[in-house]
């Protein structure tokens, strides 16, 4: 009787967390369409390059691979940035085919 109460919590956590990440993903394919969206995008791309070409620079000395360290983990964070939107919608794309072919079965 506990396993199936435990089993029950679970699956209700589980339709919750699935709503959410539904509702997130509505949001991201509108905010992804808008103006604003393309604006962010551009503007990441300026900086992006700016910091690529920021690496392509010779180092000197250990303040320069100081820096460059810096640089590389702040063009990774503005490429997450950039893709965190599309892969949240490509995810919860599978998760309602898989969510489909569960229902259908």
């Amino acid at each position: 009787m506990v396993e199936d109460s435990r089993l029950s919590d679970l699956i209700k956590e589980s339709k919750r967390a699935n709503k959410e990440d539904r509702e997130l993903s509505e949001l991201l394919v509108v905010l992804i369409a808008s103006p604003g969206w393309k604006a962010y995008m551009g503007l990441l791309s300026r900086r992006q390059q700016m910091l690529a070409d920021e690496l392509l620079q010779p180092n000197t000395g250990i303040d320069g691979c100081i820096r460059q360290e810096y640089v590389k983990g702040a063009l990774s964070g503005l490429i997450i940035a950039r893709d965190l939107p599309s892969v949240i919608i490509a995810a919860t794309k599978e998760l309602r085919q898989t969510e489909e072919i569960e229902n259908a079965t």
